[in-house]
Parts: C-alpha cells; sequence; structure tokens
C-alpha cells in the first residue's frame, strides 16, 4: 500500500463526510491525516509495522487503527460503506477536479442536477460559473474533465 493511496482515501472519506453535512473536526482530521501521510518520506506500511503511527503528528489512536486496516486490507470498511451509500452521481461529480465537495452536494440536492449530462449543459450554458465557487476556469476544467469521463467506458468512481 502506497502512502498515496492511504491519502487518498482519507482524502475521499473526508469529502463524502463533508457532503454529508458531518462535523468540521473530523473532516479536517480526515484531510490532516491525508497530508501527513502523503507527506512522509517513509512507507506507510514500514512505520505501521512497527507500531509507529501513533507517533505521526495529528494521528491518534482512532486515525492509527484505520491506517492499519487500510495498509492490511487495501482499503477501509467505513470508506466503502460511505460510497455505497453515496448517490453515484455524487461520486461522478466529486471525481471532476475543481468541483468541491460542498458545491457537488448542492447541485445534486439544491439544484436537482443529477447525471454528467445535466451539469455538462449547466457548464455550457456558462450557469456553474454563477456559483460563488466557480470561476470560468474551473468551469473550463469541469467540462474537460466531464468530456474524459464520458469517454471512460468503466464506470468511475472517486480516484484511489
Amino acid at each position: 500500500m502506497k502512502n498515496q493511496q492511504v491519502a487518498a482515501i482519507f482524502r475521499n472519506l473526508a469529502a463524502l463526510l463533508e457532503i454529508r453535512g458531518e462535523s468540521l473536526f473530523r473532516i479536517r482530521a480526515y484531510r490532516r491525516a491525508a497530508q501527513v501521510v502523503d507527506g512522509l518520506a517513509e512507507d506507510i506500511a514500514a512505520v505501521a509495522a512497527r507500531n509507529g503511527l501513533k507517533d505521526l503528528s495529528g494521528i491518534g489512536k482512532d486515525l492509527a487503527a484505520k491506517i492499519q486496516e487500510i495498509v492490511q486490507t487495501g482499503t477501509l470498511a467505513l470508506y466503502e460503506r460511505m460510497k455505497k451509500e453515496t448517490a453515484p452521481a455524487l461520486l461522478d461529480f466529486l471525481s471532476l477536479p475543481g468541483l468541491q465537495p460542498r458545491t457537488a452536494h448542492y447541485l445534486y440536492e439544491g439544484l436537482g442536477i443529477k447525471t454528467l449530462e445535466d451539469l455538462e449543459g449547466m457548464v455550457r450554458s456558462h450557469m456553474l460559473r454563477t456559483l460563488p465557487e466557480i470561476n470560468k476556469e474551473a468551469e473550463d476544467q469541469i467540462l474537460q474533465a466531464i468530456l474524459a469521463l464520458k469517454k471512460e467506458t468503466p464506470k468511475v468512481e472517486l480516484p484511489i
């Protein structure tokens, strides 16, 4: 298990928690853990093997146990459960660079944008940039990502 893979699981989990409106403290803890793991010079599996996870800055007992689970199994049960409980369109939206979790949730729940095609139409009509967090560059980046996703055959999931 590579450090970047562990970090990606924590970043994606934080995004899923943000969509659900979970505690900002919890979201920040997962994002911080992702940064710590991603920034390690040493392989996370080696740190776990010597029981050094709790020695890492910002990694307590709970996060250390989650890292251990990821290292041993290749995934995190909590993360897998949350992905299954999340609408597939939201997972697609989260995979788009430039689209923050809160904005993805607002598009899905608040505006009723339920498919990538609906989102593409919104981008092409330049309506997406009317949202506070979206500018022309982000809109262009999102459109390019949508077009790239449409070329892929398999179902798109959060990148890990």
